[in-house]
């Protein structure tokens, strides 16, 4: 090969100084900021406006959860394909004692 190709040259510069004070090399501009602050600034702003909304409204959860006959309220039977229940609707009665009410508690244990 000829003597071109292996030939090398080194220079040495003192004088030149090169800094780069962003090494990501991303350019974040102020309006860009600025711009992303008045997106999430205004969605911030329409969710409080809707959750202070919600928070005032008078609510009537005594007229329209309330309902007037407990024995028409009555749960479906569950059947599977074959006909067969696999779940149904059977009528209870719960019977309870408010122990601060007992007068004699010796006479409720024998009993």
């Amino acid at each position: 090969m000829s003597d071109n190709y292996f030939r090398f040259i080194l220079e040495e510069r003192e004088d030149e100084f090169n800094f780069e004070k962003n090494k990501s090399k991303i350019d974040i501009r102020f309006n860009r900021v600025a711009f992303i602050f008045f997106v999430f600034f205004s969605i911030f702003l329409i969710y409080s406006i809707h959750l202070i909304h919600l928070g005032s409204r008078k609510s009537d959860i005594n007229s329209s959860k309330e309902f007037k006959n407990p024995e028409l309220i009555k749960r479906a039977n569950i059947v599977d394909r074959n006909g067969t229940f696999l779940a149904k609707t059977v009528s209870s009665i719960d019977i309870g004692i408010n122990p601060t009410e007992i007068i004699d508690q010796k006479k409720l244990i024998l009993n």
